[in-house]
Order: structure tokens, then sequence, then C-alpha cells
């Protein structure tokens, strides 16, 4: 048995856009503008803070605009599948020794809606509710290797963030950071097409 687990987020899919826009709009219910694009988000280690600090709040409102962000980031704020994602989840949905698996720290209804149809042909998914309930994403990665019965090393995580890299190292799984995403930039996966290359290498599929 081979287990896939992703992160949704930089991996699947794409909300730079989403998310710079959901903070302009505040920044304009607060009275000001902000010249913040997503080119200047990237590459943070802890990426909605420092959006959030860019666009140029105050250190006393950033808490209450991380709550409305929890529960106003809906519908008009698309995400939008990274090219190439649908068809590579659909290709190795179609393999029936292989189990996909979501761990995110994002909220199960953005990955309901980011995912769309797709949702469904993951067999197993961890969100932020669960990281709230005190799972860290190591643990959810474990949990996915064990339920499946699969050995570590016919486990991989693919992840876009430094923290993403650490979870898989400490659960032992094979790790593939994507660099067409959040934060991590030193590897040469710049594209859906080529991380399932690299999946399909590593877990010789």
């Amino acid at each position: 048995m081979k287990v896939i687990i992703l992160d949704f987020d930089g991996v699947l899919v794409d909300s730079l856009d989403s998310h710079v826009g959901f903070y302009r709009d505040k920044a304009r219910e607060h009275g000001f503008d902000t010249g913040l694009v997503p080119s200047d988000c990237r590459q943070h280690s802890h990426v909605v803070d420092q959006i959030i600090i860019q666009t140029g709040f105050s250190p006393e409102l950033i808490q209450d605009i991380m709550n409305k962000h929890y529960h106003e980031f809906d519908d008009s704020y698309p995400l939008e599948l990274f090219p190439g994602a649908e068809r590579m989840v659909t290709n190795f949905n179609g393999i029936d020794d292989v189990r996909l698996v979501i761990v995110s720290s994002n909220t199960l209804e953005n990955v309901q809606r980011g995912l769309g149809g797709l949702f469904d042909l993951f067999d197993m998914v961890f969100t932020k509710e669960d990281m709230n309930g005190d799972m860290t994403k190591a643990e959810g990665i474990s949990l996915a290797v064990m339920t499946f019965g699969a050995r570590v090393g016919d486990a991989i995580y693919i992840g876009d963030m430094n923290s993403d890299r650490l979870a898989a190292e400490e659960a032992g799984v094979i790790f593939i950071g994507v660099s067409y995403g959040w934060q991590i930039n030193d590897t040469n996966i710049l594209d859906i097409p080529t991380l399932e290359l690299e999946i399909k290498r590593a877990l010789m599929l």
C-alpha cells in the first residue's frame, strides 16, 4: 500500500491572490489602502501573520483581523486549483494500491470548496479543526500511514512550507517540497506535472 499525503494550500490550490484581496478589503474597511501585491507575500515563514503585518494593520487589530479571516474568508474569495491538479489527483485515485490523504492547517470548509468534486477522491482528510483538537501535522501524517497499514517508506508528504518538511521528518515519511507554493523555493518542483512525476519516482509507481 502506498499513501500519498498532500498539503492543500500552495500544493493543490493557489489562494494567494484571494488572501491578499481579503486583507485589502479589511484595510479599506478600516479606512486605509494598501499597495500590497501577492508577490510581496511569498516566502514568509508565517505567511498569514506576515500578510497582515505588511497590509499595515496596527498590532492591536491583528488578532481581530485573523478572527475575521477565519469566519469571513468565503466564496467571494475564490480558491483556484493549480493547473494539472485535477488530472494528478484523478490519476492517483485510479491506482488500486494508492490511498490519497489531505493533511492541512486550512479549514475543512476551504478544503471542500477548493477541491470541489475532487474532495470525494480522498480517502482521509485532516484539517484545521483536527489541529485545534491538538493533533499536529506530524500526527495526522502518522495516523494516515497507520490507518492504511503502509510502511513509512511507502508514504510521502508533499508540502510548500518548511513546517511541512519538519512534519514529514517527525513522522518519518518521504518529503517532497514544491517551489510553486508559499515558502519553499529550493526544489525543482515548479509545477504539478513535475510533482506527479516525482511522486511516481519516489514511490516507484
